[in-house]
């Protein structure tokens, strides 16, 4: 089983996944993506190790890290701080292409913390190469009003798939693979619209760290994967021919072999990890899944729920509580929760109700944006009961399914921006702007990103509420 978790530093949270009992194995993801990229991996290797995969400062659930790392090197110190903190005195160390460059350099400053070193898609340069890619790789995903941005962000992600370098669209970049499945690019444009207009910093930081002369100094066991349908094989081979310390072998594997060999590489017995520690920021378990959750203990007053409005998530929702205990969650079906939820009003407000008791707020008030859900939660909590709404309009029965042109993310940006702008959203009466923070592109991300999360479900949403 993969559990989430939140571990809280000094100034930032740092989200990551764990899987499996054994050795400990820390898994570095590439960019833009999060550590849900590593799922099949940390599958395959959960049966003989413990694999902790955190997401890097500023992707998947970590926010930034405050000192705005720039560099591979940078990276690194924010990643000691974390396995300082989650309690990791020495562990073997997997990245993949953005993670590569953050493990080499981990491992290069902190050599007597690693037992093994497994870089996946590491790759050379030659500086007129970089260059190039530095300067045109990276298209520019600041949003905009129109949203011209995200059908940008489709392509993007589509075409890295299909070319290299993605932008050379000829049959000369063309690789030899097929296009992931959509559930993958739809998973991939999900983590880049979180990463948001700063996606490029850690990508950026690994392609300016991608030099054969990065290995000089490196003095671990090392074993770099050399898989056939890598989009970086060349690269590889390239780092291969520059030459490398004699710390180093090279893993030749099929692309059903991979891994395979990533497991091979990481054979040995180490320290087991620690347990991970409960935090406020959490994701619990329910029946049918797991809830994404944000509990506050602070403060003598009535403990509070706060239901965020249908089709959005926590994230999107200003609300705060700093006075009295709080419960967020993003509801069954919304955000960053998971499981095999049904889109009806008791299958959003039942697993809701199933964490209330479990933490204690049976008696607390329920608010939100949305009156037939706070009322039904109520329903279910003995000496709960309800504060006014705002009142809500489930008319936008829109179809947010994930379509191979990405037209899906423009149709969840209008949804988003115009919710708050029109009343009803796409209604022939043009009446005055109803909500002024829908003007706000930030507030716009974010309840966009939670419209294209609840994707397929939004419709079924709208219906049930």
């Amino acid at each position: 089983m993969i559990t989430q978790h939140f571990t809280q530093l000094d100034t930032r949270e740092v989200h990551f996944r764990r899987a499996g009992r054994g050795p400990a194995v820390v898994a570095l993801h590439p960019s833009p993506m999060s550590s849900s990229a590593l799922l099949p991996l940390m599958i395959s290797l959960s049966d003989t190790h413990c694999v902790l995969a955190p997401d890097t400062p500023g992707y998947g659930l970590s926010p930034p890290d405050p000192d705005n790392p720039n560099s591979a090197s940078e990276f690194a110190l924010s990643l000691k701080a974390w396995v300082d903190a989650v309690g990791l005195t020495r562990f073997a160390l997997y990245g993949s292409a953005t993670g590569a460059q953050i493990a080499l350099e981990f491992a290069k400053r902190y050599p007597e913390r690693i037992e093994r070193l497994v870089l996946d898609n590491a790759a050379h340069f030659e500086d007129a190469a970089r260059t190039m890619l530095l300067e045109r790789y990276f298209p520019d995903l600041s949003p905009r009003a129109s949203g011209a941005h995200l059908a940008d962000l489709w392509h993007f992600n589509r075409e890295i798939s299909t070319f290299f370098p993605w932008f050379a669209q000829s049959a000369e970049a063309r690789l030899p693979r097929e296009l992931p499945p959509l559930s993958a690019l739809h998973a991939t444009a999900i983590d880049t619209m979180r990463a948001g207009a700063g996606y490029d910093r850690a990508y950026r930081a690994a392609v300016s760290n991608e030099h054969g002369s990065r290995y000089r100094d490196l003095c671990v066991p090392t074993t770099l994967i050399r898989w056939l349908s890598s989009l970086l094989i060349d690269q590889i081979d390239a780092l291969i021919a520059y030459g490398l310390p004699a710390c180093v072998r090279v893993a030749d594997a099929a692309p059903d072999e991979r891994f395979a060999a990533i497991r091979h590489a990481l054979e040995g017995d180490w320290t087991e990890p620690p347990p991970a520690v409960a935090s406020e920021h959490r994701f619990q378990r329910v029946r049918d899944g797991h809830l994404h959750v944000r509990m506050t203990t602070r403060g003598s007053q009535r403990p509070h729920i706060r239901l965020h409005a249908p089709g959005e998530s926590m994230a999107a929702d200003v609300f705060l509580a700093d006075d009295r205990p709080c419960l967020r969650v993003d509801l069954p079906l919304h955000g960053e929760s998971a499981g095999d939820f049904v889109a009806t009003r008791e299958g959003l407000v039942g697993p809701v109700a199933e964490v209330a008791r479990e933490l204690g707020f049976i008696d607390a008030t329920v608010g939100g944006a949305c009156s037939s859900l706070v009322d039904a939660l109520v329903a279910e909590l003995p000496g709960a009961s309800a504060t006014p709404c705002a009142g809500f309009e489930a008319i936008h029965e829109i179809d947010l399914s994930p379509s191979w042109d990405g037209t899906h993310l423009l149709r969840a940006w209008r949804v988003a921006r115009e919710r708050g702008l029109f009343a009803p959203v796409f209604g022939a009466q043009r009446r005055p702007i109803v909500d002024s923070s829908a003007l706000d592109l930030r507030t716009i991300e974010q309840r966009c990103l939670a419209a294209v999360q609840a994707g397929a479900h939004y419709a079924a949403i709208m219906r049930a509420v």
